[in-house]
């Protein structure tokens, strides 16, 4: 196994690892939706009644993840973020990423490792499924159907699937899945760390040890420190010396180390975040076209508007308390 796989399987390991070093509170039973979360890898998945593949992640929340630099893709001086959507092939330098000389689109290319280990696309390696050579690795192709077979139902709507959520040793055999169970963890170190930084910042500013626990965090995931990587490779090289600009670095820091763990939405409704989130819509490449080419998959393709107002941060209390206790007084907007 070459030393990025390992480094890819250290990550993804750190969520479907149960009861590793990094967990700091687990729940059991175990996770049991990893036939949503996973694409069909192989010919044999196909035949797999009911595999539903439909954990979809919205291309948004892909774009969050880092370059290979540790800088936000719209920011690294280096990265082609005005043609992150034309279709190039897999090359050497990300051979153990993507498959070499696959078609899969130029945003695939050249990020994060956290990217590869926690999200799988179009032309994506996914080492284990059965197959555990990484020179001769299993990949998506998600263009020819493993993205959208003929079943109307059982199909990802954007192109991306949570791989993070999906242990190497899940497979398909004999017309049915194999999956490999293990304890949600609730709380892991990297969160709180994290969350740690982030108490600094808002009450000291950018201070060194605040820039310590981001780092920390960073150095796992095999990037360089946030001022390290902001003053060589972004266009805004100043932005981890403000409290508001470190951050926005810890927020986009967290959403993509706890991506797919179910704590983006909580930190996005303390950050006052959620409504511009939504106001965009969720899009992916059009999987559901019946032209099974490159060219007719890679065209954005809006799946759903989502819908959240200024009332959505607060819970309603139901009509029947109110009925009940006229000292009672609705939630505000409700």
């Amino acid at each position: 196994m070459s030393d990025s796989t390992k480094k890819l399987m250290n990550i993804q390991g750190a969520v479907t690892d149960s009861w590793n070093v990094e967990q700091i509170w687990t729940l059991n039973p175990g996770f049991g939706y990893q036939i949503q979360a996973c694409p069909r890898v192989t010919s044999d998945a196909t035949t797999v009644y009911n595999f539903f593949s439909n954990f979809s992640v919205p291309m948004g929340e892909t774009e969050l993840f880092y370059t290979n630099h540790g800088v936000p893709i719209s920011e690294d001086v280096s990265w082609d973020y005005p043609n992150r959507y034309k279709v190039v092939q897999g090359d050497d330098a990300n051979g153990y990423y993507v498959k070499k000389g696959y078609s899969t689109n130029k945003g695939n290319l050249n990020r994060e490792e956290r990217y590869y280990a926690d999200v799988a696309f179009d032309g994506s390696i996914w080492f284990g499924f059965g197959n555990t050579d990484d020179n001769n690795p299993n990949y998506i192709n998600a263009v020819n159907g493993a993205a959208s077979p003929s079943d109307p139902i059982s199909y990802n709507s954007t192109g991306y699937w949570p791989k993070k959520l999906v242990p190497y040793l899940t497979a398909s055999a004999n017309s049915s899945f194999v999956q490999k169970g293990y304890s949600w963890p609730f709380m892991r170190l990297t969160a709180l760390w994290l969350l740690y930084a982030e108490c600094l910042n808002e009450a000291n500013g950018p201070t060194a040890d605040a820039y310590k626990w981001i780092d920390a965090v960073r150095t796992r995931a095999g990037l360089p420190g946030v001022q390290q990587a902001w003053s060589t490779y972004s266009r805004n090289p100043s932005k981890p010396s403000t409290k508001e600009g470190l951050r926005d670095i810890i927020h986009q820091e967290r959403r993509i180390e706890l991506a797919f763990e179910g704590r983006a939405g909580w930190d996005l409704r303390r950050w006052k975040e959620l409504q511009n989130l939504f106001a965009t819509p969720f899009v992916g490449w059009s999987v559901q076209t019946l032209a099974k080419t490159t060219s007719a998959y890679y065209n954005l393709h809006t799946v759903y508007q989502p819908q959240f107002g200024l009332k959505d941060y607060l819970f309603p209390i139901q009509k029947y308390d109110l009925l009940v206790n006229s000292n009672l007084v609705q939630t505000p907007y409700w």
